[in-house]
């Protein structure tokens, strides 16, 4: 799965409790692998989801599959 504007595969999310608080994961396999190992959050298809190279963000499940 890949960005459907600038075809990065490295994205993030924000921590739903601390809105300054994000967490980097990549898709490059189809799987959310977060860089944090022992991150708990739970990613959705309609989870708001950012591009970590462009300003792309929407849902996970509007990714391009690749």
């Amino acid at each position: 799965m890949k960005c459907p504007v600038c075809g990065c595969q490295e994205f993030y999310v924000k921590d739903p409790e601390d809105e300054f608080e994000t967490h980097g994961f990549s898709v490059a396999s189809g799987d959310v692998r977060f860089a944090d190992e022992g991150s708990a959050l739970e990613i959705q298809d309609v989870t708001e989801t950012y591009c970590d190279r462009c300003s792309w963000h929407g849902g996970l499940g509007e990714l391009k599959k690749s």
